[in-house]
């Protein structure tokens, strides 16, 4: 929606532009001298804008002082090629470029004059596209001519300590005029100093340019929304789901203390793209990257999985590394409150719950990775994309069949629900572990009355197939078996959209039925990816003809799996509890 059209309704929230020179949101206090002060000057070049950074730091007593720089993160392994003009000055100084000790870390060992002052200059310059088209763009730096949003792990040269460690850091910035700017440690200041861990910092989010900044309040504290491009929806529509997920989601957890939260929507994708929502969880912040014609109905369970992130793993005291072999419980457990949270608070209906469960188990059901083993999950999430999306069905499926356990045994006094506070109270005290398996099983157990270790082996290392009751989403739910043909989309889509030809289409799939063929050019194409029930279109040019190819991406076998539906007959109070 045109934002020049948008209507303030005062009551549902604040609207705020910041501009450089306005004050400032977010926690920040006088400080001691930062431990770590950067000066970041936003050039515009070319392609965009690049960052100018100046970095001043003491030097270690011993005279030898390591830098850690971008590298690899989530779904990048090419961060450091965004890094340039790498230098160094100081008293004895000599650099050396010493081999990496993994493929997640550059390091650089600075020698120099024991304790002396270091001043480190680079510069950080786009490697995906200005105007992000997948979520893979999005997590390397974004730097276009009218805004940057730039997730620290791409940006920030550190120096190698221990990443827990809090330090005090400083940033000046230097921004074209009428910028605003925003990140997850305030909101429209150009000078900041704060206190955080190197994790955390880097683990973060910043932002500036033609966002238009909302903000809200939720038990007084305040929530900022960053928001770019045109939508299909007003702002103040998307500041007033966002209240209502930050309310319930801070009440189920009865936890208010978080000062500060910035949450930001810019389109990722090309404007003819089909509906495809991606985001990520970062400290006192989310990003979400939603295709252009997302509509705000679609945002309800990005906003609401990604909310949870801030307790589960990173308030229920993170997860022991390697932590992608938690991933079950980090993605999977959060997946299955997002669904029962949103059930809980109205915000989605008992239908859509129910429909909720019958997509998982199809797509569980077809899944090619289904059976893999957990330790499958460390090595390949970030590179088989069946692989990347067993954790959150298989955790899913899994906490439900534990919380039906919980709540048998207990003659329904006892839920999950029980479980995940008693780990964030637990989370609280002084010496609390990270999460692991020992952890779970050990809070799960306090509850059950028993171990659950040989479920969680059999299910979740093992890799066993995780089936549900006729009861198990409780009495507001049936389940049927039905026939259902799996979803085949029939020509490789990542390379078609990559070369914008069409490539790898297979023989005798509906999209070859249909008249696609290698080849044809790309102009435009709408996929659901993993909905059988709504048509894929393909605009292509083939030769000097220009057509639009439809057809429904589903396999000509069928496979019987669960299907769940709300009962019919149930009074409204009943339909009320139906989530609890």
């Amino acid at each position: 929606m045109n934002s020049t059209i948008q209507k303030m309704v005062a009551c549902i929230f604040v609207t705020a532009v910041f501009l450089a020179a306005s004050a400032t949101a977010g926690v920040q206090t006088k400080l001691p001298a930062p431990d770590l002060r950067y000066r970041v000057e936003v050039v515009s070049v070319a392609s965009g804008v690049e960052w100018r950074v100046a970095l001043k730091m003491t030097g270690s007593a011993a005279g030898l002082t390591e830098l850690e720089l971008p590298a690899k993160w989530a779904s990048r392994d090419d961060l450091e090629k965004g890094i340039l003009d790498f230098q160094v000055a100081g008293e004895n100084v000599v650099v050396e470029e010493i081999s990496d000790i993994d493929d997640t870390i550059k390091l650089r060992r600075i020698h120099h004059k024991p304790g002396t002052a270091l001043a480190i200059q680079y510069r950080v310059i786009r490697i995906g596209n200005s105007d992000p088209e997948s979520q893979k763009d999005a997590y390397s730096p974004v730097l276009n001519a009218s805004y940057f949003q730039v997730i620290g792990h791409g940006a920030w040269v550190v120096p190698r300590i221990e990443r827990n460690k809090r330090l005090n850091i400083a940033i000046d910035w230097a921004l074209p005029a009428g910028w605003s700017i925003a990140n997850s440690f305030g909101v429209g200041k150009t000078s900041q100093a704060f206190n955080t861990s190197l994790q955390n910092f880097r683990h973060a989010l910043y932002l500036a340019g033609d966002f238009r900044i909302r903000s809200f309040k939720v038990r007084n504290q305040p929530v900022y929304l960053a928001i770019r491009g045109d939508w299909g929806f007003f702002d103040e529509n998307l500041a007033d789901l966002t209240q209502r997920i930050f309310q319930m989601e801070r009440d189920f957890w009865n936890d208010h203390s978080q000062p500060f939260f910035l949450v930001s929507v810019i389109p990722v994708g090309r404007p003819l793209d089909g509906p495809n929502i991606g985001g990520t969880a970062l400290e006192n912040a989310f990003a979400m990257f939603p295709a252009p014609r997302t509509q705000i109905k679609d945002l309800r369970h990005l906003l609401t999985h990604e909310l949870l992130h801030n307790w589960n793993p990173a308030r229920l005291g993170g997860s022991k590394e390697p932590e992608q072999l938690l991933y079950w419980w980090s993605e999977g457990v959060t997946d299955f409150y997002t669904q029962r949270l949103l059930l809980r608070s109205g915000l989605n209906s008992p239908e859509e719950f129910a429909s909720a469960y019958s997509k998982l188990m199809k797509e569980y059901a077809q899944s090619k990775a289904r059976n893999l083993p957990n330790q499958k999950i460390e090595t390949d999430f970030w590179k088989d994309a069946e692989v990347g999306k067993l954790p959150y069905q298989r955790g899913m499926l899994f906490a439900t069949v534990l919380d039906q356990s919980l709540r048998e045994a207990s003659n329904g006094k006892a839920s999950l629900d029980d479980v995940m506070r008693d780990i964030f109270a637990a989370a609280k005290k002084p010496g609390a572990k990270p999460m692991d398996a020992a952890l779970l099983n050990a809070a799960i157990a306090k509850r059950l009355g028993r171990s659950y270790a040989y479920e969680m082996n059999r299910y979740i290392e093992n890799g066993e197939t995780i089936e549900l009751n006729d009861t198990a989403l409780g009495p507001c739910f049936e389940k049927k078996m039905l026939a259902f043909r799996a979803y085949e989309l029939g020509f490789d889509i990542e390379v078609t959209i990559a070369r914008r030809k069409v490539a790898g289409v297979v023989p005798g799939s509906a999209a070859y039925e249909a008249g696609l063929r290698d080849g044809m050019t790309a102009n435009g194409w709408s996929v659901f990816r993993g909905d059988t029930t709504r048509n894929v279109e393909m605009n292509v040019v083939d030769g000097e003809t220009r057509k639009t190819i439809k057809f429904l991406p589903v396999s000509k076998a069928e496979i019987v799996t669960p299907q769940f539906y709300l009962r019919t007959g149930l009074d409204q109070k009943v339909l009320q509890n139906c989530g609890r």
